[in-house]
């Protein structure tokens, strides 16, 4: 779902909100919770149509990733 964020963040902003809901709740769900605030971002700025936003949380969402692969590797 992550390529799919950035994939959309180029293009559409329903599409963006669309991928960043659905990430958001999978992320709640394992316990991704930046992961999960960052979604909630992208969700929110796609609804509006804010592109300023969008690329600028749709950055930060591959560190976000691997800070999660890190930790689960840890495990």
């Amino acid at each position: 779902m992550l390529f799919e964020v950035e994939d959309n963040a180029i293009n559409y902003e329903v599409a963006v909100a669309f991928h960043a809901h659905k990430l958001k709740s999978s992320a709640r769900a394992v316990g991704a919770y930046e992961l999960a605030d960052l979604c909630e971002i992208l969700e929110t700025a796609g609804k509006a149509g804010e592109w300023d936003e969008i690329d600028l949380f749709s950055a930060q969402m591959r560190p976000a990733q691997v800070r999660i692969l890190n930790s689960v590797n840890r495990l």
